[in-house]
């Protein structure tokens, strides 16, 4: 249904639609969320910039984020970008191209499977094929919070920190997402871990 190289950009933009949302995304973290190899995904990134689907920034704080809301994104769309160019598709019983002027006794029944394979992609958007936000606390922990700010804020979550051997002394103005990346832990493992923490001191407080 998708070439490789399509279902590399719909990852990775569903990935910046559900973690881009305060800061832009570099290239090693989408590819560490999607598994697509950084070089391969990093020039297919720039296909959607070039399209308009994506902003790309250079800089410390630069990355790639949606230019375009999710919800205006369909599957088709994305697909479109990444399909071999086929103006003239061969014929399905002969080595000719197919010609709906004198189509073959396959062509009516072919035409209508792939227009049918190809309709959901149309129809569908990629806001759509997000997971519903979860319910977090009033106060939930951000990837883009300092360790010393989740310290600050819960300093019951030392204990993870520790655990993971993050020093909050020397790296204590690091973002949760680089933490976790310098410590070799899945981003979502690390925030799991330290929201669980601060859940289970609001349960001891309440």
């Amino acid at each position: 249904m998708l070439t490789l190289t399509a279902d590399h950009a719909v990852r990775a933009l569903l990935t910046l639609a559900r973690f881009g949302g305060e800061r832009p995304l570099r290239v090693e973290e989408i590819a560490e969320r999607t598994g697509a190899p950084r070089n391969y995904l990093g020039k297919t990134l720039n296909v959607l910039v070039k399209e308009g689907l994506l902003r790309s920034a250079r800089g410390p704080t630069g990355g790639f984020s949606l230019a375009v809301p999710a919800a205006q994104i369909t599957v088709s769309r994305v697909a479109d970008l990444f399909s071999e160019a086929r103006s003239h598709p061969r014929c399905l019983m002969g080595s000719g191209p197919c010609d709906p002027a004198h189509p073959c006794g396959a062509h009516d029944r072919w035409s209508a499977m792939t227009s049918n394979a190809r309709s959901p992609l149309e129809r569908t958007t990629l806001a759509e094929l997000l997971p519903p936000e979860p319910i977090l606390m009033a106060d939930s922990i951000a990837p883009t919070w300092t360790v010393n700010e989740t310290l600050l804020r819960h300093p019951e979550t030392v204990l993870v920190f520790n655990r993971h051997g993050v020093d909050s002394c020397c790296g204590g103005e690091a973002t949760l997402a680089d933490a976790a990346r310098d410590a070799a832990l899945p981003l979502e493992t690390l925030l799991d871990e330290l929201t669980d923490a601060a859940r289970a001191a609001e349960g001891e407080v309440a």
